[in-house]
């Protein structure tokens, strides 16, 4: 294939971004990438913050040369950006002058809050795209309503060096095994259910796994099954691989997540909210099981964890439906490929 693709966006494992640009990387694209954390990371303390704030300008100026130096030496024909927050107006505009055609894929649920932060204006930057990409149906209409050129739904997906079976040894199964497991970050409507959930007899073992659910109130019901830290890399696929039903809770007004694939590819049993996506990429019952409300998932966990052999062809069938239907990182970036192909 051989394109020259500049890919902007956070490169770490694990990251959705770094998952979409190895894809690219793959299908024998060139790929040179930037990558925004490294100009402006995550610092925690308040004093760093701080300093962050002030030169926050001076960091996406910095980091707009770096990317036009990208362009004038690299000379891409495909430019694509990850979320995008840094990327001002102004250098798409030179992108767009050298000749590149721009694409952003754009997943976060809020309309440029951090573009914002960074001083940049959200809407004035999406129009500079020749296609943005989001895998948030509902989002396809205030984008066109925004005024930007064209937009196309392209689902999360899962990444085949990333998201595998593993065998954990009997030590490590033994730590993380139980019969229902959660890997999130806390949010206000996950831990109620979660707590309603455990509220009533709960006569099953269960450990949730994530950031920030520190916000838990000190009298939780909720803290004992709390393990405070996150889970990443192989030690989630471990967690999957010892725990016997994985709930995935998705954030109103979504429709799926990344956990949508990223869980049936560990080859675990998913327990999800039900959706209209959901129930589009996957056969309910066959591939995987869902719930509408409390009553539903109790009664789920209690069948299902009664009925192992009935659990275990679910997840295996999930697996197969995941790993060869079309819904890796591989593919998504296929698709996008296509899409450049027509266009140019």
């Amino acid at each position: 294939m051989n394109k020259r693709v500049l890919f902007i966006g956070q490169n770490w494992h694990g990251s959705n971004a770094t998952s979409l640009m190895r894809a690219f990387r793959f299908l024998g694209c060139d790929v040179q990438d930037i990558d925004e954390y490294h100009y402006f990371p995550e610092w925690n303390s308040i004093s760093m913050r701080a300093i962050r704030r002030v030169i926050g300008r001076r960091i996406v100026h910095e980091f707009s040369n770096q990317i036009k130096n990208l362009i004038d030496g690299f000379k891409p024909e495909l430019t694509f950006v990850f979320k995008g927050a840094m990327v001002t107006r102004s250098v798409l505009e030179y992108i767009h002058q050298k000749g590149s055609l721009l694409f952003n894929f754009y997943p976060d649920w809020d309309f440029g809050k951090y573009y914002s932060q960074m001083g940049n204006d959200f809407t004035l930057c999406m129009r500079e795209y020749d296609i943005v990409f989001t895998p948030k149906s509902y989002h396809i209409g205030r984008f066109q309503r925004e005024g930007v050129r064209r937009v196309e739904f392209l689902p999360y997906a899962y990444d085949p060096w990333c998201h595998f079976r593993v065998e954990p040894t009997l030590e490590e199964r033994s730590g993380f095994a139980c019969d229902v497991v959660f890997i999130g970050s806390w949010e206000e409507n996950r831990a109620e259910v979660l707590e309603s959930l455990i509220n009533k007899t709960f006569p099953y073992t269960m450990k949730v796994w994530g950031n920030q659910w520190n916000r838990l109130s000190k009298n939780s019901v909720l803290r004992p099954y709390v393990q405070f830290k996150p889970a990443i890399g192989l030690t989630q696929a471990k967690i999957f691989a010892s725990s016997k039903i994985a709930l995935a809770f998705i954030k109103s007004p979504d429709l799926h997540s990344s956990r949508t694939f990223e869980i049936p590819a560990y080859g675990a049993f998913m327990l999800a909210e039900r959706s209209t996506e959901h129930l589009e990429f996957f056969h309910e019952n066959q591939e995987i099981v869902c719930f509408a409300d409390l009553d539903e998932l109790r009664y789920k966990i209690q069948y299902y964890l009664e009925h192992d052999r009935e659990r275990q062809e679910i997840a295996r069938a999930g697996y197969q439906k995941v790993t060869t239907g079309g819904h890796s990182y591989v593919d998504r970036a296929n698709q996008i490929l296509e899409i450049y192909n027509a266009v140019r």
